[in-house]
C-alpha cells in the first residue's frame, strides 16, 4: 500500500457520498411526482445553443442527439422551424441524462412549430418549451405530437420530468407515452403544462377527425399529471389506456368536446385488455360551447372493470351538470395507497384548482406569449373554440430572433451554499423563477413565515391543538386570509380580514400528521404557502 492513498480514497468516498445525496434531490426544490428525483444531466457537459436553425452545429436538435450527460441551455429566443425537416419527430433524445432549460433563454423564449421531440431513453427533465405543430402539409398526421415518449424497442424512457411546457396544435395529440409491454416506460411526470387547441377536422390525420390531448398509453406505469391545463381538445383529457397506472392531481380542463378524463382496458399492443389503476384528486372541469360529453360523466371509466383499481376524491364540474365518474362500487378505492400515489405530493382542494393553474401552468407564466394569454383569456371569459386550422387563431408565431449572454458561474459543478444541487442548478432554478413569476423581489417570501402550534397535546391517534399558529412578517405587511388544509385538500381552517399576525386554531380535533397552511396579502395576489407537520 503506498503511503498517500489514504487522502486520495477520502476524497473519493466523499465524492460518491456527495454524488449519492445529490441524486436524491428533486430536479429543482418542491418537485414532486414520478420521476422528479431524476439527475438528468447534472454535473454533465454544458451546451449553449446558439442559433435557431432546425439542425446543424449550435441548433437544438445537434445538443438533444449529442450524448453523455449534458445540460442544454440558450443564447438565442424565438422560433425553431423544424418544418424544413419533413419527418414527423425530427428531434429525438436517444442518450440519457439531459437537462434541457428553456428559461435560459431571453423573452420571448423558445418556440419549436412544425414537429416535436421524441424522448426514448431515460433521465430526462426537459422545461419552459413551447411547441407548437400545425395543419402544414408534411410528415404523416398519425404521427405528429409534441412529445412522444417512446418506451418501444427496448428503449428504458424512464424517469422523465417535463414541467412549464406549452404544446398546441396536434394533428394527432399533443403527447402519448409508448411500450412494447415490457413496463419499460415508467416514472414520468408532467407539471405546469398546457395541452391545448388540439387540431380537429384539418385534413390531415389518416382517421380524419381527431382533436386530442394526452394518451397514457399501453403498460405506461407509475405517471403523474399535476396541474395542468387541457383546453378546447375533443377527447384524450387525459386517456388511460390497459395497464396504465396514473396519478391525475390538480388538473383543469376546459370545453372538451367529447371526453374528459377517460379511462379503458382496452389495449394496442398485443391486443386484449388489461386493468387500470388511477388516482384522480382535486381536477376540475369547466365546459366550454363545445362540450358535449358522451358520456355524461367528467370522469369516463365506464371500460374500467376486472381487477382494476380507482380512488376517485375531490373532483368538480364547475357547471354541475355532470357527476364526477361512472367507476362501479367493486372497482372503486377509498385509500390511493391502496391504488397509486406518489409522495411527497402537495394537493390542492379543487377550489384552489382553477387559480392556481391558470397563475402557474405554460412555459413562461410571467410574459405570456400572445398565444398563451389568449387560451387563458379563454379558459377566464368562457370563450374560444374547437379549431381545425392554425388560421383560425392567426397562424403561427412570428417572433424576432433575441439575443442575451448567459452569466454561467465559473464552478459550475461545485456547491457553494451546500444544498446538494451544484452552482449551475442553482442558476438554473433562479432563472425559472423569473419565468415562472415566482423569482421577483417580493415583500414577503415562504422563508419569512414561521409557523408555532402551542399547547397541543396527543389524544390516541388524535391530536388535539388548541393553540395558535404565528405567521411572522414585516410589520408593514397585512394577510386577507388564511386557510389550513388536510394533505388531502380538506379545508380544516378559513379566517379572513385578519386584524394581525397571529391565526388562532379553534378547539377542534385534526389528526397529527402534514397540513398545509396557505396566506393571502391585502395588497397583493400574492400566496405564501408552507407545511406544517402535527406530530402524533
Amino acid at each position: 500500500m503506498k503511503v498517500g492513498n489514504g487522502p486520495a480514497l477520502l476524497i473519493v468516498f466523499i465524492a460518491a457520498w456527495f454524488n449519492s445525496f445529490a441524486q436524491d434531490l428533486p430536479v429543482f426544490p418542491g418537485a414532486e411526482g414520478f420521476g422528479s428525483r431524476t439527475p438528468a444531466g447534472r454535473g454533465g457537459e454544458i451546451i449553449t445553443v446558439t442559433n435557431l436553425n432546425p439542425e446543424g452545429p449550435g441548433s437544438l436538435k445537434e445538443a438533444c442527439e449529442s450524448s453523455g450527460p449534458r445540460i442544454v441551455v440558450f443564447e438565442v429566443g424565438g422560433v425553431i422551424d423544424l418544418r424544413p425537416l419533413n419527418d414527423n419527430l425530427p428531434i429525438a433524445i436517444r442518450n440519457p441524462y439531459i437537462t434541457i432549460a428553456g428559461q435560459t433563454a431571453p423573452s420571448p423564449g423558445i418556440t419549436i412549430i412544425g414537429y416535436g421531440i421524441r424522448i426514448a431513453t431515460h433521465d430526462v427533465w426537459i422545461s419552459h418549451l413551447a411547441i407548437r405543430q400545425g395543419d402544414f402539409e408534411g410528415a404523416r398526421g398519425s404521427t405528429r405530437q409534441c412529445f412522444y415518449i417512446d418506451g418501444s424497442e427496448n428503449n428504458h424512457a424512464a424517469d422523465i420530468f417535463i414541467n412549464n411546457c406549452s404544446l398546441t396544435w396536434s394533428v394527432n395529440k399533443m403527447v402519448s407515452t409508448w411500450t412494447n409491454g415490457d413496463d419499460y416506460t415508467h416514472d414520468i411526470t408532467f407539471l405546469n403544462c398546457t395541452f391545448c387547441e388540439g387540431l380537429h377536422c384539418a385534413g390531415i390525420h389518416p382517421e380524419g377527425c381527431h382533436s386530442k390531448g394526452f394518451l397514457l398509453g399501453d403498460y405506461t406505469i407509475k405517471i403523474s399529471l399535476i396541474g395542468n391545463l387541457f383546453s378546447h381538445n375533443v377527447d384524450r383529457n387525459p386517456a388511460c389506456k390497459g395497464r396504465s397506472r396514473s396519478v391525475l392531481v390538480n388538473n383543469l380542463i376546459y370545453n372538451p368536446g367529447g371526453v374528459a378524463i377517460v379511462g379503458t382496458m382496452s389495449t394496442y399492443y398485443g391486443g386484449g385488455m388489461r386493468s387500470i389503476r388511477m388516482s384522480a384528486v382535486g381536477n376540475v372541469l369547466k365546459p366550454g360551447r363545445d362540450t358535449q360529453l358522451f358520456s355524461d360523466v367528467f370522469i369516463d371509466l365506464g371500460g374500467v372493470g376486472g381487477s382494476s383499481r380507482v380512488y376517485e376524491h375531490d373532483n368538480v364540474d364547475l357547471s354541475e351538470r355532470y357527476p364526477a365518474t361512472n367507476v362501479n362500487s367493486e372497482w372503486r378505492y377509498d385509500d390511493p395507497d391502496s391504488v397509486l400515489w406518489t409522495s411527497p405530493l402537495t394537493v390542492l382542494h379543487s377550489s384552489q384548482t382553477y387559480e392556481y393553474v391558470l397563475n402557474n401552468a405554460g412555459y413562461r407564466p410571467a410574459e405570456r406569449d400572445y398565444i398563451d394569454e389568449r387560451i387563458i383569456n379563454d379558459v377566464r371569459n368562457s370563450t374560444g373554440r374547437i379549431i381545425n386550422h392554425i388560421s383560425e387563431v392567426g397562424g403561427f408565431p412570428d417572433f424576432d430572433e433575441t439575443r442575451r449572454e448567459l452569466n454561467i458561474p465559473d464552478n459550475p459543478d461545485g456547491d457553494e451554499d451546500g444544498d446538494g444541487y451544484t452552482n449551475v442548478e442553482a442558476w438554473l432554478h433562479d432563472m425559472a423563477r423569473a419565468v415562472e413569476g415566482t423569482g421577483r423581489p417580493d415583500p414577503l417570501e415562504v422563508s419569512d413565515m414561521s409557523v408555532r402550534v402551542d399547547e397541543c397535546s396527543t389524544r390516541g391517534v388524535l391530536y388535539c391543538c388548541r393553540g395558535k399558529i404565528e405567521l411572522r412578517f414585516p410589520s408593514e405587511v397585512s394577510i386577507r386570509r388564511v386557510d389550513l388544509f388536510s394533505a388531502d385538500g380538506t379545508v380544516c381552517l378559513t379566517r379572513k380580514k385578519l386584524p394581525g399576525n397571529t391565526v388562532p386554531v379553534p378547539q377542534k380535533v385534526v389528526r397529527s400528521g402534514v397540513y398545509f397552511i396557505k396566506v393571502w396579502l391585502s395588497d397583493s395576489d400574492n400566496v405564501i404557502s408552507s407545511r406544517i407537520l402535527l406530530p402524533g
